[in-house]
C-alpha cells in the first residue's frame, strides 16, 4: 500500500500526511483568488502521488531526492502555474511520505544557493519536531521509496 502522508486522506493504494500549514493551503484560508487557483493545482499534483499513477523520479521529474542523498530529503515539483511550488518531505516507510515545508521555486535561486540549503535544513528540523528520535527512510534505490508505478529518469 502505498502513502503519502498528508491528514489522513486515504485513496486507492497511497497514504499522504503533511504539517497543518500545508493543509491550510491545500484545502482553504487563501489571500485570494490566485492563491486558490495555485494551491488547488498543488492539491492536484499530490493526488496524482496518492492515486498511485506513475511518478518520474529525476531531476526534470515529478519528485527527486535532494543532496546530500543522506539528509534524506524529497521534493515534489508542483510545475504549473508559474510561479512552481517545491514541497519538502522525507519518507518515513516505503511508500508513506510526509510533508514538511514547501517554497515557491523562484525563492529557492540556484540548485545549491543558501535558499536551498536553508529549506533542507528546515525540513529535517520540522522532522524532528514532529517525529523526534524516528529516522527518515533510507534506501539505495527508487523502489526503497516507492514499490510500484515509479521510473528514474
Amino acid at each position: 500500500m502505498k502513502r503519502f502522508i498528508f491528514a489522513v486522506l486515504e485513496i486507492m493504494t497511497l497514504l499522504y500526511f503533511a504539517v497543518p500549514e500545508i493543509m491550510t493551503l491545500l484545502y482553504g484560508a487563501w489571500t485570494d483568488r490566485e492563491q486558490e487557483i495555485r494551491w488547488k493545482r498543488v492539491c492536484a499534483d499530490l493526488e496524482w502521488f496518492i492515486e498511485g499513477r506513475l511518478i518520474v523520479v529525476g531531476d526534470d521529474g515529478y519528485m527527486k531526492p535532494l543532496d546530500p542523498a543522506e539528509d534524506e530529503v524529497w521534493e515534489i515539483r508542483c510545475v504549473d502555474p508559474d510561479p512552481s511550488i517545491r514541497i519538502f518531505g522525507r519518507f518515513s516507510e516505503t511508500d508513506v511520505f510526509i510533508a514538511l515545508g514547501h517554497r515557491c521555486r523562484e525563492e529557492l535561486e540556484e540548485k545549491g544557493s543558501v535558499e536551498w540549503a536553508a529549506a533542507i535544513r528546515a525540513c529535517k528540523a520540522d522532522w524532528r519536531k514532529l517525529l523526534l528520535t524516528y529516522p527518515p527512510h533510507s534506501g539505495t534505490s527508487i523502489h526503497d521509496y516507492s514499490s510500484e508505478n515509479v521510473v528514474y529518469l
